[in-house]
């Protein structure tokens, strides 16, 4: 069920729609119900109509967040899903490819990538539901992620062996792709990668056990507009002009508005729950 609510709330018009439906219940209930219970169909049109104002909102900031924050890199197709890619440096004997910690987008480790590139071959990715790349499909997994990176590799032409870096919970992806695509591994780093004895032994509901109830309320809060109106303007380069990838952390602040990157890693999140890993 989970999997079909994340899937429904990640497109970003759906709060207007929850909105639309909440006012025309509202004036049903002033209409064709008693007169006592027609207040409570006033409150319900009045709360939905300063929900429908949230949104949309919220849909005028991602339409300016867009256009102010292109995509510097390219897309690839993987089932349906729009998957965003930075691939530089030459031809080396592996090539690096970097998960940040988290559920984040690829320019979380850009400092790294823009290191090296000039001396190795190296792919930033963001996954399904972090910077410009599609949401994907529900539920988010570790291993659905770590299929669908090595098809993203595969659609961009990037042919390996690949050296995975990966930091915190990317450490965690990386070492699952490892794990399943042996022959596209040339190496395995973990960067202060999160242990799976930590989830097994030291899970609690109030630390990483929490990050997805906090996920799946700032999706809900974002739906409707609820969060800050600070103003995101594009970073510059030296010479003043518009560069997306000149300050990178600020950059992903922008992307992250998305409700549906909320819900992305509320959904693969769940896997950190007591519940999710005993599944697992």
């Amino acid at each position: 069920m989970d999997a079909v609510i994340f899937a429904l709330a990640s497109q970003e018009y759906a709060g207007l729609l929850i909105a639309s439906l909440g006012i025309a219940a509202g004036i049903a209930l002033t209409r064709f119900v008693p007169k006592p219970a027609r207040y409570a169909g006033l409150a319900l049109a009045g709360v939905s109509i300063v929900a429908a104002l949230g949104s949309m909102s919220h849909l005028v900031r991602l339409a300016a967040l867009g256009a102010d924050f292109p995509a510097p890199g390219e897309f690839v197709n993987v089932h349906g899903t729009r998957i965003h890619l930075i691939a530089e440096g030459p031809e080396s004997r592996a090539t690096l490819v970097w998960f940040g910690g988290g559920h984040a987008g690829g320019l979380s480790m850009y400092p790294f990538h823009a290191e090296l590139r000039t001396r190795h071959r190296s792919v930033l990715i963001d996954r399904p539901g972090t910077g410009w790349s599609d949401t994907g499909r529900f539920p988010r997994t570790t291993a659905r992620e770590a299929d669908e990176m090595i098809a993203a590799l595969d659609a961009a032409g990037e042919e390996g062996p690949f050296i995975f870096v990966g930091h915190s919970f990317g450490g965690l992806l990386a070492a699952n792709i490892a794990r399943r695509y042996p022959d596209r591994t040339a190496a395995l780093i973990l960067l202060d990668p999160t242990p799976p004895d930590v989830l097994m032994y030291g899970l609690d509901r109030t630390g990483l056990g929490s990050l997805e109830t906090m996920s799946r309320s700032a999706g809900w809060r974002y739906l409707f507009g609820l969060y800050g109106f600070n103003r995101y303007t594009p970073p510059r380069n030296r010479n003043g002009e518009p560069d997306v990838l000149a300050a990178p952390r600020e950059t992903l602040e922008a992307l992250n508005n998305r409700a549906g990157i909320h819900f992305a890693s509320a959904s693969i999140y769940s896997e950190l729950t007591p519940d999710g890993f005993a599944e697992l």
